[in-house]
């Protein structure tokens, strides 16, 4: 029986606590700006891809926007040209990790830990940090912290990934929840990249009309 508390209780610290007070409560990590001005975050998930990348890329120059791409480290290494690409039009690069595996469920904890620095040295300097899932365990806070990185999470999950919802659905969730001072997460890699193509710019379009302006992270959190 003593046994069985034990591992209760290291499931508790070791899962429980950074998966509902980490992800769900926020605590240690971004998701909001004190903002009224109509500024919102924009930013993109587990690219670069070489499809869907550049088209988002051409969408944000036409409509003169920047936004913070969370990139992962095989996915730059494959790719590096659209990682010079994405610094060399004014967009914002931050850290997804190395590989796209959930920080909790699929890690040892040296694993997350030496993924994250191996992550960080990839891309360079970078302030921003969102796990994979939006998921931290303590090793890789632990990462990012004495990295001296800000884990940053969303207000708005896009959905776009989902595959339940159409390219209408996912601008309507978007502009539904989008608000001054928030942020919103949207996919130009894995899953999502197929319907980011086809919701960025009627999604750019919405927030303009709501006075709502797009910017990317170190504009949001100066």
């Amino acid at each position: 029986m003593l046994a069985l508390w034990i591992v209760l209780g290291f499931g508790v610290i070791a899962i429980a606590i950074p998966y509902v007070v980490i992800k769900h409560l926020g605590v240690g990590v971004w998701n909001r700006a004190r903002r009224d001005d109509g500024a919102i975050g924009l930013t993109f998930d587990d690219g670069p891809d070489p499809v869907a990348t550049p088209r988002v890329l051409d969408i944000l120059a036409r409509a003169n926007v920047r936004a913070t791409f969370f990139l992962l480290g095989d996915a730059a290494d494959a790719h590096p040209e659209l990682v010079d690409r994405i610094r060399a039009e004014g967009h914002e690069i931050a850290s997804h990790g190395y590989r796209h595996h959930h920080a909790l469920f699929q890690r040892w904890p040296l694993v997350g830990f030496f993924d994250v620095r191996r992550a960080l040295r990839r891309l360079g300097s970078v302030r921003f940090y969102r796990g994979p899932h939006g998921a931290y365990s303590w090793a890789t806070l632990a990462a990012v912290w004495t990295a001296r990185v800000q884990p940053v999470n969303w207000t708005v999950e896009a959905h776009d990934w989902h595959p339940q919802f159409t390219p209408r659905d996912v601008v309507a969730k978007v502009l539904a929840e989008a608000s001054s001072g928030g942020v919103i997460v949207m996919h130009d890699g894995g899953r999502g990249a197929a319907r980011v193509v086809h919701t960025l710019e009627p999604v750019l379009a919405g927030l303009a009309e709501r006075d709502l302006r797009a910017v990317p992270l170190r504009e949001l959190f100066p």
